[in-house]
């Protein structure tokens, strides 16, 4: 972090002079218009610095740092709001402001901030006020990549509490939510951060980049001075991590995010870091001056670093933001990749020659991996049968018009169908990944999806299967809300798999087979699949997991997989209703689950017994068969939120209401219903249910919270205190 000048006041001073003239005009203040001068004043120094945070950290414009700010009623502790499609990176910050620069991060603010993403994540976006509505789109796009990245930030106008005890506080809920992979991280902007962006103004900002040329290089003169080499993959990761979007500065475009080129990029470097520079075109800087050091002899082509003021990446965006998203993930991905390098100065170019490279190097056409797809004969074969056998069409080449829903498929939905068809689902998962499915070689997706030529009958009807999916899905979606909603927006290609799966596919190629019951009952089970899919991710990985890393982890999907499969193929199963559950009611807080309250308080201590109390309908349809062995009635305690109970019928842990289930089941209770809160069934020795106990925990930490009940508390935010 950089260091202010001076005393906290005057630094102070500076910053508010600074967001003042920046953001005057530009904050929206409506709602505390009513308010005093001094509040008022509070509330626009804590929003501008927000903004300020979200500017420096994007390189976004003043006026787009402005409109991230959701800072008000309802914001759920988060002030602003920034994103990236193209680094798949979301920034979710809070801003204290101190007049003497005496405010700090501190855990709660950390935690709330917390609070507010678990709650975007959830889909909750209806609990926040209306200045969020606008950043939805982008949220869910960002929450949707395989390599999204959350960052967490306290922007303070005063000195960082410790990281590590900062992150000592909150390291249990991160470590939950990185558990797929690193998502999430916390970071600190202070008061010195804020002043040194004062002093720069960040009007234009002189970035300075280091590039290393550690082998063969070389450098030419004439017209303008140029340099051409290769540097390390890490080093250009480090740029962006340091410079940000700042490094795009005389680019016609920032990075562009999930397209199939960046995909590719990703995928390179992952599996085959060395041969990056040979599969890349490589990255062109524009700079005002260069500064060569050379590491011991001043020759030709000698190792050395070159110092470039006033830099600017005009051609490589892209590239820049795919090294950066693998660095991000692991740094030792990107340790044997390079990166080709030229770099052009112009301290003594004519006025509008950066402008005209600028155009140059933009303007070229690049050949996906997609496209030479095109030049594979199974292909060609392919789209030949699709009008022979079927008289539709089978689009092959990128660009060229798609046909109607019933005059044919391209290449691309055939592809993804196919994936969702194999009985390895770890293709259905790549099928999320855009470029993956058509990487080639022995064992690559593309030859185990197209190597054995298909029929085009197969290819159309399973077409025809993943449509049918996607309609299901599409007219279950008005009964779905926040969680719900997400695991079937976030998980339909898996949810599609599981349905080819349990699907009788065994006529897919005959012709004259009754297809059309076959899409019928795929429809028909469509609900049940994500019932079942919904109540297996809350069991089996609980309620607080992200959503998206876990589709797009492949052994955690592949889990999924069998256990719907098993529930689909159980003649006893019941599917649990689908109810919005996230509909809250008179509170900002959605009730924890009674088993996560009493073991996050331990509130039990392992080897409590516990008794079924059955209702009398209950009793009335199972009690023989409870009173022909006395331990069916019995449970023993431990504290696991997700199974907590051993049955003493057959020492095997469930949970509450899993293990009801299952007791209905092994009865014969053949008219049971679909689903039973557990926690009220379980009486303790004392009389008290689970759900009775767990209540009153909630209600103690309601109360202690409405106990507090300032405005400020009530806002959640830690920012204006208005």
């Amino acid at each position: 972090m950089a260091r202010a000048s001076g005393s906290g006041a005057l630094a102070a001073r500076h910053i508010s002079a600074m967001l003042a003239r920046k953001f005057g005009d530009l904050i929206n203040m409506d709602d505390v218009e009513a308010v005093g001068h001094p509040q008022r004043d509070r509330a626009f120094q804590a929003r501008a610095l927000a903004a300020m945070a979200a500017r420096m950290l994007t390189g976004c414009t003043f006026q787009q740092a402005a409109a991230s700010v959701i800072d008000g009623f309802d914001d759920l502790g988060i002030d602003a709001v920034a994103t990236s499609s193209a680094t798949g990176e979301l920034w979710l910050i809070q801003a204290k402001w101190s007049d003497s620069a005496a405010a700090r991060a501190d855990s709660e603010s950390a935690t709330k901030l917390l609070r507010g993403f678990r709650i975007l994540e959830g889909r909750g976006f209806e609990r926040f006020n209306q200045q969020l509505q606008p950043h939805v789109a982008a949220i869910e796009e960002v929450l949707a990549s395989p390599n999204a990245g959350v960052h967490l930030v306290l922007a303070v106008m005063g000195t960082a509490e410790s990281s590590h005890r900062l992150l000592a506080a909150i390291n249990s809920e991160l470590a939950e939510i990185n558990r797929f992979g690193p998502i999430a991280d916390l970071r600190v902007l202070s008061a010195a951060d804020f002043h040194a962006a004062a002093l720069s103004d960040l009007e234009d900002p002189a970035v300075e980049l280091t590039a290393t040329f550690s082998r063969g290089w070389f450098h030419q003169s004439l017209p303008h001075s140029a340099y051409h080499g290769v540097v390390s993959a890490q080093e250009v990761a480090r740029w962006y991590q340091e410079q940000g979007a700042a490094l795009f500065a005389r680019n016609m475009r920032h990075p562009l995010g999930d397209t199939a080129v960046n995909l590719g990029l990703d995928s390179t470097l992952r599996k085959q870091p060395e041969y990056f520079s040979y599969f890349n075109n490589g990255i062109t800087v524009l700079c005002d001056s260069v500064r060569t050091e050379f590491f011991d002899q001043r020759q030709h082509g000698a190792p050395a670093r070159l110092v470039l003021s006033g830099a600017s990446i005009v051609n490589g965006a892209q590239t820049t933001a795919a090294v950066y998203r693998a660095f991000r993930e692991d740094p030792a991905t990107v340790k044997d990749a390079t990166v080709m390098v030229r770099i052009i100065c112009l301290d003594d170019a004519p006025e509008g020659l950066a402008r005209e490279l600028t155009r140059a190097v933009n303007t070229q056409n690049e050949a996906l991996r997609r496209d030479f797809i095109a030049l594979d004969p199974v292909q060609t074969q392919i789209r030949d049968d699709f009008r022979l056998s079927l008289g539709k069409e089978y689009v092959v080449k990128r660009g060229a018009l798609l046909p109607g829903p019933e005059e044919g498929c391209s290449v691309e939905e055939a592809a993804t169908a196919l994936a969702c068809s194999y009985a390895d689902s770890a293709l259905a998962v790549l099928a999320g990944r855009g470029d993956a499915l058509w990487e080639d070689g022995p064992h690559a997706p593309y030859t185990r999806l197209f190597g054995t030529q298909p029929s085009a009958l197969q290819i159309w009807r399973s077409v025809q299967l993943l449509r049918t999916v996607q309609e299901s899905l599409g007219a279950l979606h008005s009964r779905l809300v926040g969680r719900g909603a997400r695991i079937a927006d976030a998980g339909r290609l898996l949810i599609a798999h599981i349905v080819f799966q349990h699907a009788d596919l065994s006529d897919i190629d005959v012709p004259d087979a009754d297809w059309a019951t076959a899409l019928s009952q795929a429809r028909a089970v469509v609900p049940d699949v994500v019932s079942s899919l919904v109540a297996h991710i809350e069991c089996e990985f609980g309620d607080r997991t992200l959503v998206a890393p876990l589709f797009h982890d492949a052994a955690a999907a592949a889990r999924l997989v069998t256990d719907v499969l098993a529930d689909l193929a159980d003649p006893a199963w019941r599917p649990p209703a689908l109810e919005p559950r996230d509909v809250l009611v008179g509170r900002s807080e959605r009730k924890p689950n009674s088993v996560r309250l009493l073991v996050s308080h331990d509130r039990l201590p392992d080897g409590t017994l516990l008794m079924y109390s059955p209702t009398s309908r209950e009793e009335q349809s199972i009690g023989d068969w409870l009173n022909a062995d006395p331990d069916r009635f019995m449970a023993v305690w431990s504290n696991d939120v997700k199974r907590p109970l051993q049955w003493r019928a057959d020492g095997r842990q469930y949970s509450p209401s899993g293990l009801i289930m299952h007791m209905w089941r092994e009865s014969g209770w053949n008219e049971a219903p679909v689903a039973v809160n557990g926690a009220a069934r379980w009486t303790l020795p004392s009389g008290q249910t689970l759900a009775e106990l767990a209540e009153e925990i909630w209600q103690r930490e309601s109360n202690g919270t409405a106990a507090g009940g300032t405005q400020e508390a009530a806002r959640q935010d830690g920012a204006s205190g208005v």
